[in-house]
C-alpha cells in the first residue's frame, strides 16, 4: 500500500511538472504580459509545476550517492563554472559579449571562436579529470583492485560501470558552449523586433542557439553509447535502444534548426546578421569537442578491477602521458594567449574578437 502510494505520489509530481512547462509555454506565447485572472490562473499552475519539478529533482539527487561523490570532487571547474555564468549573465560587460558575437558575420573572430570554446571546454574537462584522478589515488572513487602494485596503499581503480564519472566532466566542458549560445542567444532576444521580420513568433527563435547545443550533445551521447568499447561492456539493451532513438531525434533536430535558420537568413532581415553564423560555429564546435573527447576516451576504457599488475601499469603510463599532455598543452596556449594579449590587447582584441578573449581569459582560472 505504501509503495503504491509513493509511486502515485511521484506520478502527480511529474504531472505537474509536465502542466506547468506547458502553461509556460501557452503563457509566454499567448499571454505575455497579462494581468488578467486567467493570467493569475496560468501562474499557479506554472509555480506547481516548479514545484513538482524541484520534488522529483530532489528525489533523484537522495538517491544518487555517486553522482554527488562525483561532482564533489569536480569542485574546481564547478566553481569557475558558476563563475563564468555569473559573469556572462548577471554583469553588464558579460552581457555585452553576446553583442558582439552578433555583429559578426564573417571573418576571424567566429574562426577564433571555435577554437576558444574547445579550449574553455578542455580545460572544465581536464581540472574534472584531475580531481577524479585524485579521488581513485585516495580511494574515495572507484574499487578495490584484485592485484595491488607497488606503492599502492588506497588507490582505487575505474570498473567502467560507474554511471557519473565519464559524461559530467563532458558536459562541465559542454557549459563553455552553452553559456556562449545563451549569451548569443540573449543578445539576439534584445534587438528590436525589426530584426525578426517584424514577428513575434519569429523573435523565439533566439532561443535555438542553446537548443542546437542541447542536441549535439544529445546526438554525441548516443553515438558514444552504441559504439564505444566502454559502453558496450556495460550498457543495457534498454539504454542502447534509448541511445538509438534519442541519436535519431537530435540528429533530425540538429538538421531542421539549423537548416530552417539558414533558409530565414536568407531573406532579408529574416533573423538578426550574425545570429546563424554564430549558432552554426558554437553547434559546430560543441560537435567537435565531444567528439574528440569520446574518441580518445575510447581508446582507453577501463581496464577492471582483475586487471593483472602489468596490464595496470601499462595503463597507469598511458594515464600519466595522457594528463601530463594536456596540462602542458593548455598551459602553453594560456600562456601564449596571455602574452599576446599583454602585448597589444587592442590589437589582440580586435582581431580575436572581445568575446573569444574573454573566454581565453576565464581559462586562467583553471590553468
Amino acid at each position: 500500500m505504501a509503495i503504491a502510494w509513493k509511486s502515485r505520489l511521484w506520478r502527480a509530481m511529474l504531472f505537474l511538472s509536465f502542466c506547468g512547462f506547458t502553461f509556460w509555454v501557452l503563457k509566454s506565447f499567448l499571454l505575455p504580459d497579462s494581468t488578467s485572472s486567467i493570467g493569475y490562473v496560468f501562474d499557479f499552475v506554472i509555480w506547481a509545476g516548479v514545484v513538482g519539478a524541484c520534488a522529483i529533482i530532489l528525489k533523484a539527487l537522495s538517491n544518487a550517492d555517486d553522482f554527488l561523490k562525483a561532482i564533489a570532487v569536480m569542485w574546481r571547474p564547478t566553481i569557475v563554472v558558476c563563475a563564468a555564468c555569473y559573469l556572462l549573465f548577471f554583469n553588464d560587460q558579460g552581457r555585452e559579449l553576446g553583442v558582439s558575437l552578433l555583429g559578426e558575420r564573417y571573418g576571424w573572430p567566429l574562426f577564433f571562436l571555435f577554437f576558444a570554446l574547445i579550449y574553455w571546454a578542455a580545460n572544465n574537462w581536464h581540472t574534472a579529470r584531475l580531481g577524479i584522478a585524485r579521488a581513485l589515488e585516495s580511494g574515495t572513487l572507484g574499487v578495490r583492485p584484485a592485484q595491488s602494485l607497488q606503492g599502492d596503499s588506497d588507490r582505487h581503480i575505474l570498473s567502467g560501470d560507474e554511471h557519473w564519472l565519464y559524461w559530467p566532466p563532458r558536459l562541465l566542458g559542454v557549459c563553455a558552449h552553452l553559456f556562449a549560445a545563451l549569451s548569443l542567444s540573449l543578445a539576439a532576444w534584445r534587438v528590436p523586433l525589426a530584426a525578426w521580420s517584424d514577428r513575434y513568433m519569429l523573435q523565439w527563435l533566439a532561443w535555438s542557439a542553446p537548443m542546437a547545443i542541447v542536441l549535439a550533445t544529445a546526438f554525441v551521447w548516443a553515438e558514444d553509447t552504441k559504439h564505444s568499447k566502454r559502453s558496450k561492456a556495460s550498457s543495457s539493451p534498454r539504454k542502447v535502444r534509448l541511445a538509438r532513438s534519442v541519436g535519431y531525434a537530435a540528429i533530425v533536430g540538429e538538421i531542421l534548426l539549423l537548416g530552417g535558420l539558414s533558409v530565414l537568413a536568407w531573406f532579408p532581415q529574416g533573423v538578426p546578421e550574425g545570429f546563424v553564423p554564430g549558432t552554426v560555429m558554437i553547434s559546430l564546435s560543441a560537435v567537435v569537442f565531444l567528439g574528440l573527447i569520446s574518441w580518445m576516451r575510447d581508446r582507453t576504457p577501463p581496464i577492471g578491477a582483475a586487471a593483472t599488475s602489468e596490464i595496470r601499469a601499462e595503463d597507469d603510463r598511458q594515464q600519466r602521458a595522457e594528463i601530463e599532455f594536456f596540462t602542458v598543452g593548455l598551459f602553453v596556449v594560456a600562456f601564449m594567449v596571455g602574452l599576446a594579449v599583454w602585448i597589444s590587447a587592442t590589437n589582440v582584441s580586435r582581431f580575436l574578437g572581445s568575446m573569444v578573449v574573454a573566454y581565453f581569459w576565464s581559462c586562467l582560472f583553471l590553468v
